[in-house]
């Protein structure tokens, strides 16, 4: 956020400081869907009054702040690695299916059709969310290490090892919970012939989630995901809040309480989830979880190619700047980004069949070009 504010002009400066905050938003959304659908399984409250609940946990973040960052981590790393491992030994349990088509669907993935690109980019948005960026190259600044070319080589080497194990790990959680959520949908299939089941656990796959967990943990498994949702609602509120205060400090060179920053981000998720839950009731609150991973998807090139450029710069990087090679490598990959973005708009507007000869087809037909080409243009300029 710094090298941005300082090498971009001051309306540019502005425009990324605005998406970034937007991406927080959209990231916090999921949160206030989580958290209210965690407190329907425990205390049976409607997903409205989640919702609405959801807002009082800026005051549990401030309370939790006495604790410590590290021992507060600690524990909701707890919790939600729990679920983690419990999904992990639920593949192990799973009857049927073939390990076969499991292993060539991960290394060859096909993707049939827009709903299953539109899955896909959404799973990319919500493990790499934007504002995580500005996260982790602040968080460097907190380790201790000396200044210089050596010294810096090393922190980078451990900083890329600890990152590279986090994402491996996250990567084989997604794999068992896809899996699991899959098993649970065939099955559907055999106990209800009608399909109701399987279109429940389609709509409603959260709430479904403990039925997929009974054989590892019995009849506690609604209790403990509920409590593992809590916790990374929880998390994400405190990691959301902390990239905001760097992103808000970086740009703008302002800071404020960190509390009043997780209660003015929540308030702004929280008008978008209760109008869904109000107007469209549960199944589209959590439809809302999967499109705002996918808006985090569509706003990171705007973190990528500065952090990029940044990296590939001799100006700002010194001895420390990126090899070529590597530089045209990510280029490429977040030109790929662009390019799903692009596919999947052009695939959504061509299912929905709302562009058609029509003059309000005509219109909507134009302005979709023209945003694309805004958005291209507007990541060109990066």
């Amino acid at each position: 956020a710094r090298c941005m504010r300082d090498e971009y002009p001051t309306p540019v400066r502005y425009a990324l400081w605005v998406v970034t905050e937007l991406a927080i938003i959209a990231s916090d959304v999921p949160e206030v869907i989580g958290t209210a659908l965690a407190l329907k399984l425990i205390f049976g409250l409607s997903t409205v009054v989640g919702v609405a609940v959801t807002s009082l946990s800026t005051l549990v973040f401030l309370g939790l702040q006495s604790f410590g960052v590290r021992k507060l981590e600690a524990f909701m790393g707890v919790l939600v690695g729990i679920m983690s491992v419990c999904f992990v030994a639920q593949v192990g349990m799973l009857e049927g299916g073939d390990a076969a088509q499991v292993v060539t669907g991960i290394v060859v993935p096909i993707i049939p059709d827009g709903k299953a690109l539109f899955i896909a980019i959404s799973l990319l948005g919500a493990v790499v969310m934007p504002h995580n960026l500005f996260l982790h190259s602040a968080l460097v600044l907190s380790r201790s290490f000396k200044l210089g070319e050596k010294p810096l080589r090393e922190a980078l080497k451990y900083n890329v090892a600890e990152s590279a194990l986090a994402l491996t790990i996250c990567l084989f959680i997604n794999f068992a919970i896809v899996i699991v959520a899959a098993q649970a949908i065939a099955n559907a299939n055999f106990i209800d012939p009608t399909g109701e089941r399987k279109q429940d656990i389609v709509d409603r796959p959260l709430q479904n989630t403990p039925d997929m967990l009974r054989d590892v943990l019995g009849g506690a498994a609604k209790s403990l995901f509920a409590a593992a949702l809590l916790a990374s609602g929880q998390s994400s509120t405190i990691t959301g809040t902390y990239a905001g205060q760097f992103v808000m400090e970086g740009f703008l060179e302002i800071r404020i309480n960190p509390v009043l920053r997780a209660f003015l981000t929540r308030s702004a998720a929280m008008v978008p989830s209760l109008l869904v839950v109000i107007i469209a009731g549960d199944e589209y609150a959590e439809y809302l979880i999967i499109l705002s991973s996918v808006i985090l998807f569509f706003q990171l090139p705007f973190a990528l190619i500065p952090l990029v450029k940044f990296c590939g710069s001799p100006q700002i990087m010194g001895a420390m700047v990126i090899s070529k090679n590597t530089l045209r490598a990510t280029y490429v990959l977040t030109g790929v980004i662009v390019l799903a973005n692009m596919v999947l708009i052009v695939q959504m507007i061509n299912d929905s069949g709302a562009v058609d000869g029509s003059a309000g087809g005509v219109i909507l037909g134009l302005f979709v070009a023209i945003m694309s080409l805004a958005y291209c243009a507007a990541i060109l300029a990066l």
